[in-house]
């Protein structure tokens, strides 16, 4: 079960590296998603467009890796899962919803999919060759 949770693992990283190549678009993607969320709210599934559904789909997958984000709080890694969330939920979600700029877009995308890919990678080398306790060794830092 603990290989599964760290292939999971490998696909947000995956995720975040197919993320990371298309920063460019981000900001339109994200302009267009909410011009369909609009159209989608009177429809039914099979009234959708290829468009909508592949929107749908995104989102399931982001929802997919924040529940795997979650399940991480209860791994020896969890100080790492934590920070993501909170860079990604309360930093950098509220900065990229509540402008209107693309340059600003594009960094909260980058930042938050080059966080997505160290985390990933810390995670999975942590987990099979480096063994590090984070949370002690902060612990050791703040005395």
């Amino acid at each position: 079960m603990t290989h599964l949770f760290y292939i999971c693992g490998i696909f947000y990283l995956i995720r975040h590296f197919i993320k990371m190549s298309n920063i460019s678009n981000s900001f339109t993607d994200y302009q267009n998603l909410k011009t369909l969320r609009e159209r989608m709210k009177s429809l039914t599934w099979k009234d959708y467009t290829e468009e909508m559904k592949s929107a749908v789909r995104k989102s399931f997958t982001a929802v997919f890796f924040v529940i795997w984000l979650v399940i991480g709080l209860f791994t020896f890694n969890w100080i790492l899962f934590l920070l993501d969330l909170v860079l990604t939920f309360v930093i950098l979600s509220p900065i990229s919803k509540a402008t209107s700029s693309k340059i600003i877009y594009n960094l909260c995308s980058f930042i938050g999919a080059l966080s997505g890919v160290m985390l990933g990678f810390i995670v999975i080398l942590n987990k099979y060759h480096f063994k590090i306790d984070f949370y002690h060794l902060i612990l050791e830092y703040l005395k």
